[in-house]
Order: C-alpha cells, then sequence, then structure tokens
C-alpha cells in the first residue's frame, strides 16, 4: 500500500493482519467498528486528542457489535487493554528488531457512555486509505459472531466474492493451520476439521443471510484417506449487494450506520499487497 504523497508501503501488511489474528473476538471488532470511523484530527490548544481518532459510544457499539443491552460492559475495558498490549512485528531476527503499537492512547468511560482510541499514526493513515476499498459487509453479521474462525471465513468468503451467484475459494490443511496458528491441533485431524472448519462455518451460516458456505474436503491424491485440502463453496442467499461508490461521512455517534455507508473487508486491504 502506498500514501498519497508516493511514499512507499507504509507497513508490512501481512505481519499487520497476522498481529489482528492474535486479537481475541471482542479486540477484533473494536478494530474494525473504530477503523471505519477513525478521523485525522489535528492537533488545536487544549484538545484532549489529536491524530487518528476514533470516538464512539459505549453502549451503542455494545448493542451493535455484542448484541446487549446494558450490563457488564468490562470486556470492553479488557478488550482496550489487550490492544494495547499487542504489538505488530515486523521485524524480529538476530539483526534486527521492529515493532509497532496499534495504538498511542485508550480510553473508556462507562460513566460518560464513551470509547476514544487514538490509534498510531501508521495505522490510522492505513485504516483511512484502505476504507474506501473494501468489499461491502453486512455488520449485523460481524456482531452477531462469536468465533474468531468464523469472522476470519466471512472475511475471506467476501475477499473472493464479486456479482455473480456463487463462487468459492480453496485452502490446503497447512494453509488453513498455518493463517489460524493452530498448531495444537496438528496430532488429530478430527479435531481440527471440527473446531477450525466445521463448528465456524456452521456458526457463519446461522447467522448469514446473504450467502452460505459449504464445505467439501478434497481427499489426498496418492492416498484416498488423508484429507489434502476444503474447498468452500459460497452461494447467494439474498441479492447480491452492490459496492459502495464512495465513502460518505461517518457519524461517529452510529458506527452501525458507517459501516453501511462505507463498508468493508478491513483486513483484505491490509492484505491487498502481500
Amino acid at each position: 500500500m502506498t500514501s498519497n504523497n508516493n511514499e512507499p508501503r507504509l507497513l508490512q501488511p501481512y505481519e499487520v493482519s497476522r498481529a489482528a489474528y492474535k486479537c481475541g473476538t471482542i479486540e477484533r471488532k473494536l478494530l474494525y467498528y473504530a477503523a471505519l470511523i477513525v478521523q485525522k484530527k489535528p492537533y488545536t490548544t487544549g484538545a484532549e486528542f489529536s491524530g487518528y481518532v476514533a470516538e464512539f459510544s459505549l453502549y451503542d457499539f455494545c448493542k451493535k457489535m455484542l448484541g446487549c443491552n446494558g450490563g457488564n460492559y468490562q470486556p470492553v475495558k479488557k478488550a482496550i487493554k489487550a490492544i494495547t498490549e499487542n504489538t505488530i512485528v515486523l521485524a524480529d531476527d538476530d539483526d534486527e528488531l521492529k515493532v509497532l503499537s496499534w495504538l498511542q492512547e485508550g480510553y473508556y468511560s462507562q460513566k460518560l457512555n464513551k470509547v476514544i482510541l487514538v490509534f498510531t499514526d501508521k495505522i490510522g493513515r492505513m485504516f483511512v486509505e484502505c476504507r474506501e476499498r473494501f468489499s461491502l459487509i453486512n455488520p449485523a453479521v460481524i456482531g452477531s459472531l462469536t468465533s474468531f474462525y468464523a469472522m476470519r471465513y466471512y472475511e475471506i468468503a467476501l475477499s473472493y466474492s464479486g456479482y455473480g451467484s456463487s463462487w468459492f475459494f480453496t485452502r490446503t490443511v497447512d494453509e488453513l493451520r498455518q493463517t489460524f496458528r493452530v498448531d495444537s491441533y496438528s496430532e488429530r485431524l478430527n479435531n481440527f476439521v471440527r473446531k477450525v472448519i466445521t463448528e465456524p462455518i456452521e456458526e457463519l451460516n446461522a447467522v448469514n443471510p446473504d450467502f452460505r458456505i459449504d464445505v467439501v474436503k478434497i481427499p489426498d491424491p496418492t492416498d484416498k484417506r488423508k484429507l489434502s485440502a476444503i474447498k468452500f463453496l459460497c452461494t447467494h442467499t439474498a441479492k447480491p449487494k452492490r459496492r459502495a461508490k464512495s465513502a460518505g461521512q461517518a457519524d461517529s455517534a452510529d458506527a452501525y450506520s458507517a459501516y453501511l455507508a462505507q463498508g468493508g473487508n478491513l483486513l483484505q486491504c491490509m492484505e491487498s499487497r502481500q
């Protein structure tokens, strides 16, 4: 990805997306929610926050992305802490270490019904530059999912979708293990298939009104008893949405509308220049 000033690629997008994989479900939803409303706020005398700032209602976020109306908001507070501790490693070898943080500052107040996330310059600039180029997503689907794997399959499926009624993508077992970092399941393939493929796809299909995914197992050509790859067959169950022509001004008080107006697969953009 390049900046408007023809600056070389700002980040290693693959490493950014891999860092997002380490985030929990609520952290990931916070990043989605904030990325689509973040704005560049110049420094002014007396301003409490400046830079790439996303400010939104705690209650709105919980209602629209977590499906709760009141009660315990502490998981959101915990998620903000986790994002501040989750670093992006761009280089790590005997000669060099280069790390980047998601946030400069984070603010949470249940009393004031407010969350403010101030992203580091590189992350914030990437979000702003990317968000007009995503495929449309359904925020109700993201808000309903609890499984990280289900969220990731939704993202991947959208990244391959077009205007047709059906499409597919294929991943080998090794590619899925690497993508989801699930080496702990390597000794038992049945557990891997159930926890990383079958159950997340069932969860996604149960809440996604736009398309469904069917799983086709591809055996090893040299040994039919072994699993070589998975083909994910996607079929629209509703009229395909058109891509947004332009990104409207996001209302920080209603990120749900911002999703519909600007839409997008955040990690598709992050990974677009791997």
